[in-house]
């Protein structure tokens, strides 16, 4: 079973690369020594928002947050204010062999924008308020 940290951190604009660069450090210290997939995010609509994702391959800390992410939440907490959350993973909606090949399943109407009027192979159709059709 998959299990995800997220490390979340809310600084003031001054301390928002202060922290970055200090992710960037961290990482580079524990570069080959760890099994974790390790990814940096900035919110896109409050700045100095970050989240540090921890993805590790298998749930090596059952009944715990891991050593790692413990050091690096703690660490953290010097540029902000710091939320550090586990999540396992209990199953996935989207089968990775055709999770790139699906397409998006069309419609045989189209809203025309107005209540009560659909679009049918380009033809307008009227619905009465019980739903059904007239020409």
């Amino acid at each position: 079973m998959k299990q995800v940290e997220i490390i979340s951190i809310r600084t003031s604009i001054p301390y928002e690369e202060q922290a970055r660069l200090y992710l960037k450090e961290f990482h580079q210290n524990i570069q080959g020594s760890s099994k974790v997939d390790i990814q940096l995010y900035a919110n896109a609509d409050i700045p100095g928002d970050l989240a540090v994702i921890l993805c590790w391959p298998s749930n090596s800390y059952a009944n715990r947050k891991s050593d790692l992410g413990l050091t690096l939440s703690d660490a953290l907490r010097n540029f902000g204010l710091v939320d550090h959350t586990r999540w396992l993973m209990i199953g996935n909606l989207t089968p990775e062999t055709h999770a790139h090949s699906r397409r998006r399943p069309s419609h045989d109407r189209q809203d025309s924008g107005r209540r009560g009027r659909t679009k049918r192979d380009g033809k307008s159709v009227t619905r009465g308020l019980n739903g059904s059709g007239g020409d």
